[in-house]
């Protein structure tokens, strides 16, 4: 499982900046439309993903889990980051291999220009970073460009 960040669930080459090419979006209502919609300070949005698998056989057991950046410029996870109400979202039948799914609406309210939304897909077989990094906080830079199950977008 992947999100799409320009790669097409490769990892190179390396994105130094890889906060805003991810299939993630913001719409001003929970419409499932895939325009993205520039997000109002203090007004609710709805976020959505794109999820795809490169892989050879179905993927099942897929869940997505979305969260917001503390602060603009969030910078390392988990530290900067909260999650989002709901967190997690599963996606009810398996997703083919070749095959994409959109996962939403994640309900939010920015509450500063510059904020990020974080996501991390995972499937029986392939966790998401956002689940096995444990040992403590480490930098996006770090986490998200090296990590095809994991994508921010800072709006």
């Amino acid at each position: 499982m992947y999100i799409d960040d320009g790669r097409r669930g490769e990892y190179l080459p390396y994105l130094p900046d890889f906060r805003g090419r991810a299939e993630i979006w913001n719409r001003t209502l929970a419409d499932g439309n895939s325009d993205n919609q520039a997000p109002a300070i203090g007004v609710p949005g709805f976020a959505y993903v794109r999820i795809r698998n490169r892989g050879t056989k179905p993927a099942t057991g897929v869940v997505v889990r979305g969260f917001q950046s503390r602060t603009p410029q969030a910078a390392i996870w988990p530290t900067d980051w909260k999650p989002l109400i709901p967190a997690t979202l599963a996606v009810p039948n398996p997703i083919p291999s070749g095959g994409s799914s959109v996962v939403g609406p994640f309900p939010w309210t920015p509450q500063a220009a510059g904020e990020s939304l974080l996501f991390g897909v995972s499937a029986v077989g392939d966790p998401s970073n956002l689940e096995s990094v444990t040992a403590g906080p480490i930098p996006n830079a770090r986490l998200v460009p090296l990590d095809n199950n994991t994508a921010q977008r800072t709006f």
